[in-house]
């Protein structure tokens, strides 16, 4: 192999390690914001993006999932949720 090609594997090799780092890193800031955000301000967030495409079309399949999903997204749910983003995240950095 000549020493530009194993230069450039290199460097596609630094890129995609400082990638995972930063998907690590947003795991550990999605699984803290997940922690501190309560579910009823969630599911007010989900209404919220949700409620106007509902208003158009009352039947739309990811939208009306999406609100009942929220809706009945429990307390515990969510810890568990943060606490295997936060796991993840700190577990690849």
């Amino acid at each position: 192999m000549k020493p530009a090609e194993e230069h450039r594997i290199h460097q596609l090799f630094e890129v995609s390690v400082w990638l995972k780092g930063a998907h690590a890193l947003i795991e550990c800031v999605g699984g803290i914001l997940l922690y501190l955000v309560t579910t009823d301000t969630i599911a007010s967030w989900v209404n919220m993006f949700t409620q106007e495409e509902l208003i158009e079309d009352p039947n739309d399949f990811i939208a009306s999932h999406l609100s009942r999903m929220a809706g009945e997204f429990s307390v515990a749910s969510k810890q568990f949720y943060a606490f295997y983003l936060l796991s993840h995240g700190l577990i690849k950095l």
